[in-house]
């Protein structure tokens, strides 16, 4: 059957798929790592509660291609200057931005953030307007791209950003986790006119988290602690990071982005995020189940995988509690230090040692060890033959073996 893939598609009439604004352009979202199926409907439905800009929709759809059955996919707005996505006013002085280490066209010159400009595409718009306007205007986005980041490099942020959309774009993305930002990739920006120097950049909208909650660097769903700093130490070290961090040199930011914080716990949005993680895994379980045993029901070895996410909602919920609560802690001491420690991974440890007071919730890897799974072990025994995880695995009155895992001795 091959990969399982997302898809796009265009239709003729805009239409209002999900019952919101309408639009031509959607997305099917395939979900393919296995164990990620909550991921980009928590880091949505997390949008939506924070108010973010163009926050994304999901509607769970089974998808048959040719009467094929295809699995379990999310029916989702695709992001684009569109009338169900960002919306420029004018489409003749309006930018989308996608900074993305996979395709930026070109780099700024204070971070060397990798851009790439999504909307116009240099080709209509000089079939809209002339070649001479498409070169007027190019040469104008690239001049205010490095005026937008020379502003934060400086300090001076809410100069050239809207901050509370910022704030409520960047607090989704700690929420979840999702260290892409670091890279950075899949980051939406855009600005509504790029001629009139009052026109601020605007955040959002969130997209793309399957690779958030602990999996980068871990390849496990939950597999870093709730209380993991979200600029400082493990994770991507590029030009996103340093971006990022220097957008908490202003005060203006590291205000907007508290207050985000302490409303999203104080009221009850966390409570109505977790709420969400059970309602949304109960009403797609017996289509879940069925795409489950289609791609992800047994190991290379053919054993049987059981179905995760029923017995895994109660971890979610407790790490997404225990991860708000300590984003509220740790936007704190950022207006203790004024922002300066955004900018030395040296103080990490001081921040871990805040008094979150959320020791009851799961704030390490084996919080939902069902889920998903490192990638797999290469496992031999001393004459150089591979063993399956279930070879490997002893009772526990057998004798101990030295064996090879990943390159390591280790006594099992």
């Amino acid at each position: 059957m091959g990969e399982k893939k997302p898809y796009r598609f265009k239709l003729d009439k805009s239409h209002a798929l999900l019952g919101g604004a309408k639009g031509k352009a959607w997305v099917l979202l395939s979900q393919p790592i296995k164990g990620s199926l909550l991921t980009n409907p928590i880091g949505f439905r997390a949008a939506q509660l924070v108010g973010t800009v163009a926050a994304n929709h999901v509607l769970p759809v089974e998808l048959y291609v040719n009467q094929e059955y295809r699995g379990l996919y999310l029916l989702t707005e695709q992001v684009d200057a569109a009338s169900n996505s960002v919306k420029l006013k004018d489409e003749s002085k309006g930018a989308l931005l996608e900074l993305d280490d996979y395709d930026g066209t070109y780099k700024d010159d204070n971070f060397r953030l990798p851009v790439s400009v999504k909307s116009p595409e240099a080709q209509d718009y000089s079939k809209a307007y002339g070649k001479e306007a498409e070169k007027t205007f190019s040469d104008q986005l690239r001049s205010e791209v490095n005026r937008f980041t020379a502003a934060v490099k400086a300090g001076k942020a809410e100069e050239v950003v809207d901050v509370e959309a910022f704030a409520r774009y960047f607090f989704v993305n700690a929420l979840c986790d999702n260290r892409e930002l670091r890279h950075p990739k899949s980051t939406f920006v855009h600005r509504t006119d790029i001629f009139s120097p009052s026109s601020l950049w605007t955040f959002g909208p969130v997209w793309d988290v399957d690779w958030a909650f602990g999996y980068e660097g871990t390849f496990q769903y939950l597999g870093t602690p709730a209380d993991s700093s979200y600029l400082l130490g493990a994770g991507p070290n590029k030009s996103g990071k340093e971006f990022f961090r220097a957008m908490f040199l202003s005060q203006s930011v590291r205000d907007a982005y508290q207050r985000v914080c302490h409303e999203f716990v104080k009221k009850g949005k966390i409570d109505q995020l977790a709420a969400y993680v059970e309602e949304f895994e109960t009403s797609v379980r017996t289509a879940a189940q069925r795409d489950w045993k289609q791609w992800y029901g047994h190991d290379r070895w053919g054993n049987e995988r059981p179905y995760p996410y029923a017995s895994a909602v109660s971890y979610w919920q407790s790490w997404l509690h225990a991860r708000a609560a300590y984003l509220m802690q740790e936007a704190d001491h950022w207006q203790q230090t004024k922002g300066v420690t955004y900018l030395n991974d040296n103080t990490i440890t001081a921040i871990r040692t805040l008094p979150w007071g959320t020791a009851d919730a799961p704030t390490d890897a084996a919080a939902a060890p069902s889920l998903s799974s490192p990638a797999v072990s290469r496992i031999y025994d001393l004459s150089g033959r591979r063993l399956s995880p279930s070879d490997a695995a002893q009772p526990s009155s057998a004798a101990p073996r030295l064996l090879i895992v990943n390159g390591k001795k280790v006594i099992r």
